[in-house]
């Protein structure tokens, strides 16, 4: 008999993660389904080795359209998830830059919607369990 396999045990598990979850969404104020799978994708958007979001270019013409720090503090047990949306009418993107900053190591930012050539754009910053994240997010660009 292997410890572990009991269905009483699997059950137990099963219930914990529910906790878990819950939690996880009292926190963030994100809602999660616990039938979702809740792994971050790296193949989805070009990541270097410090899980950092560099897209399009900033060209002679363009200033600084957005820059904000995204802060979570580190919590046992816990995966922080925030979304945000930067919108603005009569402009043009023309490069985004998430920056991880110092603790984080191993936080993930992801671009859901919007992005080069558009007029909005919008972020999924995801830590790891148990983690905090730092990000620095600018959005370059120029007006029509």
């Amino acid at each position: 008999m292997k410890i572990g396999r009991e269905p009483w045990m699997v059950e137990m598990r099963g219930q914990i993660f529910f906790m878990l979850a819950s939690l996880l969404c009292s926190v963030t104020g994100a809602a999660v389904d616990p039938q979702e799978d809740t792994e971050v994708l790296k193949e989805d958007y070009w990541v270097d080795g410090n899980h950092n979001v560099n897209v399009g270019w900033i060209e002679q013409g363009n200033f600084l359209l957005f820059r904000r720090d995204f802060y979570m503090a580190p919590m046992s047990f816990i995966t922080h998830r925030l979304e945000f949306t930067f919108t603005e009418p009569n402009i043009v993107i023309t490069a985004i830059q998430a920056t991880e900053k110092s603790f984080s190591k191993g936080a993930y930012v992801k671009i859901i919607a919007g992005g080069v050539n558009r007029n909005s754009v919008s972020f999924r910053l995801t830590s790891e369990t148990g983690k905090g994240f730092f990000f620095l997010v600018q959005v370059w660009g120029y007006r029509v």
